[in-house]
């Protein structure tokens, strides 16, 4: 049984002198589950210094959020769009991007995920915009920025990418895409941008 897994339940007030919570009791605001009615397994963590004991996830617990990158590039008032091969979405449209890996910048995340899906090369101009995707099985934080395409003719889909298009504003009607991409695009004056 895991003693640091906790409920909502009475307050349990700070220990006296001001100190913080001893490891493995409930935080401050929480109480414990009754004892016999937690079985999973701990592991420890540390916090500020701290060992705690704090539940293994299980898999009624919700995705743990990821950072992803996304690159919204526009030539001759068309934007780009990549058609999802697979993963979440398949088939539908969106910003070409992917998760970030360990180790690299928000700009190198972004020029890798363009070339993977894109084959262009890419300058990273800055952030355009943040958007949220979550679903049962996934919950991305996509931070979207500006990009130039260095020679945007050249676009071929690639790695989990099916199609690229350059697309004006009056096509964009006619593609299926992610869902919330309009809005983001709307709200973060892309559209304004497009022909």
């Amino acid at each position: 049984m895991c003693p640091a897994r906790y409920r909502k339940g009475p307050v349990v007030g700070p220990l006296p002198g001001g100190k913080s919570d001893p490891p493995g009791s409930a935080p401050t605001g929480y109480a414990p589950w009754p004892i016999g009615q937690d079985p999973l397994p701990c592991s420890t963590r540390y916090h500020r210094g701290e060992a705690r004991l704090v539940p293994e996830p299980t898999h009624n617990d919700p995705p743990r959020p990821e950072v992803a990158v996304g690159g919204v590039a526009i030539d001759r008032q068309r934007l780009l769009l990549v058609q999802r091969g697979r993963g979440v979405a398949t088939g539908r449209w969106s910003l070409p991007g992917g998760r970030l890996d360990p180790g690299e910048s928000l700009a190198q995340g972004v020029a890798r995920e363009l070339h993977e899906e894109t084959g262009l090369a890419v300058r990273v101009l800055g952030l355009c915009g943040l958007a949220e995707r979550r679903g049962p099985s996934y919950h991305y934080v996509i931070l979207n920025h500006w990009v130039v395409a260095e020679e945007p003719d050249a676009a071929a889909a690639g790695d989990d990418a099916d199609a690229v298009e350059w697309v004006d504003r009056a096509g964009l009607e006619r593609y299926e895409l992610v869902p919330r991409l309009r809005e983001f695009l709307r709200s973060h004056a892309v559209l304004d941008r497009l022909r």
